[in-house]
């Protein structure tokens, strides 16, 4: 059922890109600018599809190894952690990379590309030194996973409260706390 909908588009897109061959009227312009969108429309929907099979795949994953009953609590949430963590790594990383790729069909964003890739010397260095914090977070997250100082569920004190890991992410971890017997409260912790 989650598939349904990147296979649908998948062979709308093979249907229209078929029937275009087929028409008469448009200049070669028209129909050559149109054979673009339909090639950049593919692979997008064919990394996004790609992106929809690995979260379906790392969510049955992650059922099956909460499901046994012989494995401990402690094992059980450093899997769920790292695969999480990891799984939105690699899901950032694809999207990012599906569409640069599916953008680079066209000739203007080809040019642009390059012109970028001529003037990165002095642009990276700006870049790098502004983006330094996050990447410095995202080492972090990533160092997070590997080492598992903390997983899911895991209990700590923060501020004289009991907290609750409830998600781990690339960039910051969110805590739950219990606060005044009545309800949750939720933190963002960075770095």
């Amino acid at each position: 059922a989650r598939l349904r909908a990147p296979i649908r588009n998948f062979l709308m897109i093979i249907a229209a890109s078929a029937a275009l061959q087929a028409t008469i009227g448009f200049t070669d312009a028209t129909t050559s600018f149109l054979e673009q969108v339909f090639i950049c429309l593919f692979i997008l929907n064919l990394g996004f599809g790609i992106i929809r099979t690995f979260r379906l795949l790392t969510d049955q994953y992650l059922t099956r190894i909460s499901a046994k009953e012989h494995m401990d609590d402690i094992s059980v949430r450093s899997h769920q952690t790292q695969i999480r963590v990891l799984r939105r790594l690699i899901e950032i990383s694809f999207g990012v990379l599906t569409a640069a790729s599916s953008l680079m069909v066209f000739h203007s964003v080809q040019k642009f590309g390059v012109s970028l890739f001529a003037s990165a010397g002095a642009a990276s260095l700006i870049v790098g030194l502004s983006a330094r914090p996050a990447l410095t977070n995202l080492i972090a997250g990533i160092q997070i996973a590997v080492t598992q100082p903390i997983r899911m569920e895991d209990m700590l004190i923060l501020n004289g409260d009991w907290a609750w890991v409830e998600e781990i992410n690339a960039t910051y971890v969110v805590l739950r706390t219990w606060e005044n017997q009545e309800s949750w409260r939720f933190f963002q912790v960075e770095g």
